[in-house]
């Protein structure tokens, strides 16, 4: 399903696990308590869409347009978030345990409440991003002991 235009499609509690929907748009789709574990979205466009409760664990999500997107949460443990564009996403309580962000954009996204244990944040765009204590990132980065940045 490379390509699938699936945009405002309403998938609440499908098992599309491990589908392939690369470059597929998911635009404003309604994907809550969505089970997708190992799918692939790599450079899909799911923007405003619904994924909140979702089952993301280990999903390629390289390069997907994510901006607007609803992840409250939301599991994606060891999910590959490299490169992709999450400005202004609502990752509140979401579960991110060694979740790959490196050279995300996250600009104005919110992480409140969010499981951060072992992301990697290399790279990323935090600017006015609301990290899971509830402090802007910037607040939250001086208070890291110098020993755990990377």
């Amino acid at each position: 399903m490379s390509d699938a235009l699936l945009v405002g499609a309403k998938l609440t509690k499908a098992d599309i696990t491990r589908a392939k929907l690369t470059k597929a748009d998911l635009s404003r789709a309604n994907c809550s308590q969505v089970n997708m574990i190992d799918a692939d979205l790599s450079r899909a466009i799911l923007y405003e869409t619904d994924l909140h409760g979702a089952n993301l664990y280990g999903v390629n999500f390289r390069r997907a347009i994510l901006n607007e997107a609803d992840l409250i949460g939301a599991n994606l443990t060891r999910a590959d978030m490299a490169g992709a564009d999450l400005i202004g996403a609502n990752l509140t309580r979401a579960d991110l345990t060694e979740a790959i962000l490196s050279a995300a954009d996250l600009n104005g996204a919110s992480l409140l409440g969010a499981n951060i244990s072992d992301i990697n944040l290399a790279g990323a765009a935090l600017q006015a991003a609301i990290m899971p204590d509830g402090t802007s990132y910037e607040e939250f980065s001086r208070a890291i002991p110098l020993e755990k940045r990377e």
